[in-house]
């Protein structure tokens, strides 16, 4: 038995402590999936509450036996919260900000960034929205493409195949820069 599959049995029998060490693994990686997606921190954290609890009832429902990737099931969760926030608030525009400000660079470097970042999603967004997230999934989350395949319901070949034209799209795009 792996050490997710105890952990899920010990959450099925009643331990919320192991539940709390998952809450406090995953907390950031998920905050930061959903602010990415919504920069309000109101609604991220109301998001990431919400995310945390289904996650916590889907573990505690989990048939005995039964493989669950908790990493990939929390993004799907939140992937899912996200998609009924935007059908709740469909007048609100979806950000398109990357990264959280990091204290260590400066305000030049910081604007720098900026600037790229904002040009590669604009990019992104040219390519559609499923590039952009599954490049988002990959490249800043660090999912694997089965984590990735468990969010978005496609083969771990099309979404490998996907992420490797969005990369050549941005190579041919940005080849004249170097970064």
């Amino acid at each position: 038995m792996s050490a997710q599959d105890h952990r899920i049995v010990q959450i099925r029998a009643g331990n919320k402590e192991v539940f709390a060490e998952i809450y406090e693994t995953y907390f950031d990686e998920i905050y930061a999936y959903i602010w990415r997606k919504i920069d309000q921190t109101k609604e991220v954290e109301d998001l990431v509450s919400h995310t945390f609890f289904q996650a916590f009832t889907h573990l505690e429902k989990a048939v005995s036996g039964e493989r669950v990737n908790i990493r990939a099931r929390l993004y799907k969760i939140a992937s899912n919260q996200v998609i009924d926030y935007y059908r709740r608030h469909r007048e609100v525009d979806i950000p398109e900000t990357f990264e959280l400000p990091d204290e260590s660079t400066t305000a030049l470097e910081q604007v720098e960034t900026d600037l790229v970042t904002e040009t590669i999603m604009e990019h992104l967004r040219e390519l559609g929205e499923e590039i952009h997230d599954i490049f988002v999934m990959r490249f800043w989350q660090q999912l694997s493409y089965a984590e990735i395949s468990t969010v978005n319901g496609k083969s771990i070949g099309n979404n490998k195949k996907i992420y490797s034209r969005a990369c050549q799209s941005l190579r041919d795009r940005f080849s004249h820069l170097r970064l």
